[in-house]
């Protein structure tokens, strides 16, 4: 289970869930700092959070290879299968670079690069995707005027990958504002979530970014270094 820490508008993680209890009970996460993982609905305090994370993981049955997946490739689908099988098969192919994935929840097949906890079980090296990774904060324009903060991970002409909203489902339209020291100037845009990965990764496409955003986000990926999918190894 992984898990992420809010302070005050920056969000720190992942971390595996004894080690983070470490670093609240040693005092290397102030207790009053915020704490979220899948099997929550909003953040808690952390010294909430290391009370009861026990019982939160109990309650909630966490295991991901109960999930039910689907691969397609051309017109051919496989599947059901659980995440366990799913990686395990994809890890036979050399190229996975046309391979579609879905998983309940999803509105859509989603092309495998928009899937990054996935990518990292099967070793694919971060700079060989599609998508550039890249350190930068999401804030979401909730309702009412409340702000709610992420962390950018990954960005594309198309779209960017982000954690750190609990209560993200694929399907949803979220009204963001993206900044980082890579793209200069913030940039607002209209995006719909395209997937909710069990590690809390949320794939995003753009519907609305205006062409200079654009063009300062294709600049940016233009720096980085742009190879096919291969498999790591």
């Amino acid at each position: 289970m992984k898990w992420f820490v809010l302070d005050n508008e920056a969000v720190e993680g992942p971390f595996e869930t004894e080690a983070l209890k470490n670093l609240v009970n040693d005092g290397g996460i102030p207790k009053d700092f915020r704490i979220w993982g899948r099997v929550q609905q909003t953040w808690i305090p952390a010294e909430e959070w290391v009370s009861n994370v026990d019982h939160l993981l109990a309650d909630n049955n966490i295991s991901s290879a109960g999930c039910i997946w689907h691969f397609g490739i051309g017109k051919k689908s496989h599947g059901p299968m659980t995440r366990k099988e799913l990686v395990q098969a994809l890890s036979q192919r050399r190229d996975i670079s046309t391979i579609l994935l879905w998983s309940k929840g999803m509105t859509n097949w989603a092309p495998i690069f928009e899937f990054h906890d996935i990518l990292e079980e099967l070793g694919i090296n971060r700079r060989e995707h599609p998508r550039a990774d890249i350190d930068g904060n999401v804030e979401v324009h909730a309702q009412e005027g409340a702000h709610i903060y992420g962390r950018l991970l990954t960005i594309s002409e198309g779209g960017m990958g982000f954690r750190g909203l609990a209560s993200a489902q694929a399907g949803d339209t979220l009204q963001v504002t993206i900044s980082s020291d890579h793209l200069g100037s913030p940039i607002n845009a209209k995006v719909e979530v395209r997937y909710v990965s069990d590690s809390g990764f949320i794939g995003c496409r753009f519907q609305s970014i205006n062409g200079e955003a654009k063009s300062s986000i294709i600049q940016y990926i233009r720096t980085q270094e742009s190879t096919p999918y291969q498999m790591a190894g």
